[in-house]
């Protein structure tokens, strides 16, 4: 796997807002709770980086990082010692990654991968951390948001343990599906192999899930992923792991 590519022509302290993509993921993100001053220290010297996708953007095990996804797609990822592997969660524009590990000693379990090319700032984790720790706002804003995580990853572990494969496998289709070109359908841009890992199951069972789908009228599989017919039914299927 490739790693991250920093950004050619990197912006000065301060004006990583003046590019409207990343103010955009800003306003998305926890950091829109953030004054404008404060929010300038905290991207000060921060690295613009795009990784290819497939590309690792931080190790499992990795050291204590803090990111903001401009774009693309994340895959939060946790891999057992026979290789196995099972997603914890997406992440797209707007999420954050890794600020947690800045207050943690426990190690990092989990990898971040790019699922098609994305663009991430990556903040210093020695200034992020001293900012979230004297300035009252930013660490209210860092507050609210590792609460809503820890809120979503109980969510989580209520959908892993409660629901079926068929359910997983909606609701990961539904998480990282995107809108076709023009008015098309939304498609899941995946591999049954890739699917089968986000679920933590064998392609055999993610094959076999995809035709009953398919036979619901739910979904069509083809060479470039799979085009979700019906979202709605297909986000009934997905309880309880969807909210």
């Amino acid at each position: 796997m490739s790693g991250p590519l920093p950004r050619p022509g990197a912006r000065p302290p301060g004006a990583a807002l003046d590019d409207p993509e990343i103010a955009a993921a800003v306003r998305l993100s926890f950091l829109r709770r953030v004054p404008a001053a404060s929010l300038v220290r905290l991207l000060d010297d921060a690295l613009d980086v795009v990784v290819p996708a497939g590309g690792v953007i931080h190790p499992e095990g990795g050291p204590p990082f803090a990111m903001l996804v401009v774009s693309g797609l994340v895959r939060i990822v946790a891999s057992s010692p026979d290789g196995r592997q099972a997603t914890i969660r997406y992440a797209r524009s707007g999420a954050q990654l890794g600020f947690g590990s800045l207050f943690s000693v426990l190690p990092n379990v989990v990898a971040a991968v790019a699922l098609r090319d994305t663009r991430v700032v990556a903040l210093r984790p020695g200034r992020a951390h001293e900012l979230a720790t004297t300035d009252p706002a930013i660490a209210a804003a860092l507050l609210a948001e590792l609460s809503d995580r820890i809120i979503a990853y109980q969510g989580e572990l209520v959908g892993s343990t409660f629901s079926g494969l068929r359910q997983k496998v909606a609701r990961h289709l539904l998480d990282i599906a995107q809108p076709a070109r023009g008015a098309g359908p939304l498609v899941a841009h995946i591999s049954q192999a890739a699917l089968a890992d986000a679920v933590g199951t064998s392609r055999e069972v993610v094959v076999r899930v995809l035709r009953d789908l398919r036979v619901a009228g739910l979904v069509e599989t083809g060479r470039d992923g799979v085009v979700l017919l019906a979202p709605e039914r297909l986000h009934e299927e997905s309880w309880p792991t969807t909210p």
